[in-house]
């Protein structure tokens, strides 16, 4: 019998907040994105016990890159029961994702949990919209008729980085393919970058022209920009704010275009709220907490500041 996982993303639409800066913050309305709670309906096909198949995955992480409203991924994993025979379930993502296109990583894995061996790895370039509807099937198997490696991709100098691309059948909808099913070329660039069972690595920036070939199919030679390094400075670095007292944070990006900064506080609503402007204010409760500023173009560069919150000037203290 056929194995097949049929992955549907719907959205139960809400409010989230980001903007020029941030997405962890309390922004003004004209910095609010929509975002919506993922739900994946999973279609676990007749499982097989063959080693290393598609069919054998007990579990699946899926991933949409950078899809939280602060930028960060959104990933959850989810497990099929024990019985081997087909059946259907629902799964919501455990925070919400950024509607517009995202990035979707589906990798299957031998055993519960996301453990053991992974048996298989499909990924595609969607487009999550309010209603849910946007995003392909994802096959544990099928006939590849086609190979498309997902367009503007970057990568940093130093860095590694998964090679995105999707295997498709006839009809467009996504196959997981398994680890070695691949073969990867640098066909212009070499100087640029490297690929090694599907990694990437930045050599120095510039642009790479990348192929992928799946079961004779290969894709068209797709362009791959390995930026320079990214920095940022962030100031202050430590500060000693009163409760319930604004501080502005100021971050620069250097090395990129793109000098957009994603800001968060570490701690969540409990340790203060900070702007898509970095001006952060403390929560009326004294303790140290931490300000994040995220460059948006390479979301692994980040700088954290240290906030000390103190008491008012209005607290009295009797001795």
């Amino acid at each position: 019998m056929r194995a097949r996982t049929s992955l549907y993303l719907f959205a139960c639409v809400a409010a989230g907040l980001a903007g020029c800066g941030g997405g962890g913050g309390d922004g003004s309305a004209s910095n609010a994105v929509q975002t919506a709670t993922a739900k994946i309906d999973v279609q676990w096909g007749q499982r097989s016990r063959a080693v290393n198949a598609p069919s054998s995955a007990l579990s699946a992480v899926i991933t949409l890159t950078g899809a939280a409203a602060d930028g960060t991924d959104v990933r959850w994993t989810v497990n099929r029961n024990a019985a081997p025979a087909a059946y259907q379930a629902t799964y919501a993502s455990p925070a919400p994702a950024r509607v517009g296109p995202l990035d979707l990583l589906v990798q299957f894995f031998a055993e519960s949990d996301g453990a053991g061996s992974a048996v298989a790895t499909a990924a595609s370039r969607v487009s999550l919209k309010a209603d849910g509807t946007g995003i392909s099937d994802v096959s544990t198997s099928g006939d590849i008729k086609s190979v498309q490696i997902t367009p503007g991709q970057v990568v940093r100098a130093g860095q590694q980085k998964l090679l995105l691309f999707s295997s498709l059948d006839a009809s467009s909808n996504v196959v997981a393919i398994s680890p070695g099913s691949m073969f990867t070329s640098v066909v212009d660039g070499q100087d640029h970058l490297t690929i090694t069972d599907g990694q990437m690595t930045g050599v120095s920036a510039g642009t790479a022209m990348v192929v992928v070939t799946v079961d004779g199919h290969p894709s068209l030679p797709t362009a791959v920009t390995v930026s320079p390094n990214v920095t940022m400075t962030l100031t202050p670095m430590q500060a000693t704010v009163p409760i319930n007292t604004p501080q502005t944070f100021v971050a620069v990006v250097h090395g990129t275009y793109d000098t957009n900064v994603l800001w968060r506080v570490d701690e969540g609503p409990v340790g203060g709220t900070v702007t898509p402007a970095g001006v952060y204010t403390a929560p009326n409760t004294r303790g140290t907490y931490h300000v994040i500023a995220t460059s948006d173009f390479d979301k692994q560069v980040e700088v954290t500041a240290t906030v000390v919150v103190t008491a008012g000037s209005s607290e009295v203290t009797i001795k």
